[in-house]
């Protein structure tokens, strides 16, 4: 029986991942306690993700980018993507 450093409860050894560079060869953390680290984690990435992408409008997403956003909302079709530049006759 280990004890988790995370939730405190006793569990047995099973209920561990291997860790080669512990003192038992086994993790600190339980299974459930690290798979619930992950999915905290990847909620916090992924809401950090989707609120800058909203703050963003589409002319400021370079072609690259704008192809990727599209791909990530679930579009799937043909893009043609026509660039448009701006030069002024006072910088040449």
């Amino acid at each position: 029986m280990l004890k988790c450093k995370c939730c405190g409860t006793e569990r047995p050894a099973h209920d561990f991942r291997t860790d080669k560079r512990s003192k038992t060869g086994y993790a600190l953390t339980c299974k459930a306690c690290e798979t619930q680290r992950k999915k905290n984690a990847l909620a916090k990435g992924r809401e950090a993700i989707s609120t800058d992408v909203r703050q963003r409008s589409l002319e400021s997403f370079t072609p690259v980018e704008l192809m990727k956003e599209l791909r990530r909302r679930g579009y799937d079709g043909e893009l043609t993507v026509t660039e448009r530049k701006t030069v002024r006759l006072r910088d040449l």
